[in-house]
């Protein structure tokens, strides 16, 4: 482990920083303690696909215990979270491989006001550096409405939410969540509506069904 300075320790000291996992005193320059990031990396990445009919699904692991609260912390605003998201993606990618052309589920306006960012954009740009992928941002959303907190019902009700401007014939598309299915299947629906042929989507966490 590495030895703190006595600056660190005084900054420390007077602002103190926590794990946004589990609320442990961390040094500076973490954003996670030990304990929780090797927990999480012993999550996944899963190594099976799931079958769909119009995109096959991969997902690091389920959306439970550190890994639901990471991304619930990113999503309330820690937006340094996503170099931990962005790896968690790098190990999946691993596994498999994915088309070289990359984009992203965008957030509406009102969900980029509330926290700061767009959250998947983040994640998008810094894995289209890492592997030399082409980021577009190819969705564009058309309800302006946070799904966060939502039921199965009213998330079904947002289908039509996206359109899209893709002229790529094969996608990697990322999402941090896959809950119901119905976000993941209307941005399919409107990339393959603007000529995408072939949609692989990566997701950090799926719900127990």
């Amino acid at each position: 482990m590495r030895i703190k300075t006595s600056l660190e320790k005084g900054l420390n000291l007077f602002f103190p920083n926590r794990c946004v996992i589990c609320g442990e005193h961390i040094g500076l320059s973490q954003l996670v303690c030990e304990s929780c990031y090797e927990k999480l990396l012993s999550k996944g990445p899963a190594v099976t696909v799931e079958r769909h009919k119009s995109y096959d699904l991969h997902y690091y692991s389920y959306y439970e215990g550190e890994l639901k609260e990471l991304i619930l912390s990113y999503k309330k605003g820690r937006w340094r979270v996503y170099k931990i998201l962005s790896e968690l993606f790098s190990r999946l990618f691993e596994y498999f491989q994915p088309y070289p052309v990359i984009t992203y589920v965008p957030s509406t306006s009102v969900s980029i006001e509330y926290r700061g960012f767009d959250h998947m954009k983040l994640i998008a740009r810094d894995l289209s550096k890492r592997y030399g992928m082409m980021l577009r941002s190819s969705l564009i959303p058309v309800k302006n409405e946070r799904q966060i907190g939502k039921s199965k019902r009213d998330r079904e009700k947002l289908f039509g939410k996206y359109e899209a401007r893709c002229t790529a014939f094969e996608v990697t598309l990322i999402d941090d969540v896959y809950t119901t299915g119905a976000t993941i299947s209307d941005a399919v629906r409107a990339l393959r509506e603007s000529g995408v042929r072939n949609i692989s989507v990566y997701v950090l966490a799926k719900s127990k069904r």
